[in-house]
């Protein structure tokens, strides 16, 4: 398929599952922004497809409907359920390669990253694994960002500082500090340190 095709019928599928399920949809558009930016700033030092800049998008407007399946709506295992939710979803039929990347990629957002003992994971291609290990390491710090959900911060710039070390430059919309974020992205930024094999510092414009 076409990679213009893939990422018109991956974005139209996945923003109608969001549709459906999505009970916060402000944080996931904001987080599939920031996500596709930090990608295309990257680009420019690392490779990076474009089809896995479309499965990244498609994976951060999806990764948070398993809120809506938890139990009393209080997010505990809801990566887990994002995946399941997105593997069972009625996806167009030539998507189907494309759907347990974008489900992994998904659940991996949060606590820890893949590894072979996960079913659906293990299930994959070693290029998919790949993609899945590449694109949730960049969906894990764009969901730290917005780890208040208020959609404060926009990323302007990325740039390495050394050959193990990159500067992620982000500016607020509003008065806050960047503190409020730093905590998050320092323990969310784990998988990105160990695929890029760099360290991945925040700085406030």
């Amino acid at each position: 398929m076409h990679t213009s095709e893939l990422h018109r019928k991956l974005l139209y599928n996945a923003t109608q599952l969001m549709n459906t399920w999505e009970i916060e949809p402000a944080h996931v558009l904001h987080v599939a922004q920031l996500a596709v930016k930090l990608a295309h700033f990257w680009r420019a030092y690392q490779p990076v497809a474009p089809d896995e800049i479309s499965i990244l998008e498609a994976a951060a407007l999806l990764h948070d409907i398993g809120w809506a399946q938890t139990a009393d709506r209080d997010g505990k295992g809801h990566h887990k359920i994002s995946e399941r939710m997105i593997l069972e979803a009625n996806w167009d039929h030539d998507l189907a390669p494309y759907v347990p990347v974008v489900a992994a990629v998904a659940r991996y957002h949060r606590k820890r990253g893949p590894k072979d003992t996960d079913l659906a994971y293990s299930q994959l291609s070693p290029q998919s694994k790949q993609t899945v290990y590449r694109m949730a390491s960049l969906l894990r710090l764009a969901d730290a960002l917005d780890r208040m959900h208020q959609q404060i911060w926009d990323i302007i710039n990325l740039e390495p500082v050394s050959s193990h070390s990159v500067c992620v430059w982000v500016q607020a919309r509003q008065k806050t500090s960047i503190r409020e974020v730093e905590s998050a992205w320092q323990k969310k930024s784990d998988l990105a340190r160990e695929v890029w094999n760099c360290d991945w510092v925040l700085r406030q414009v």
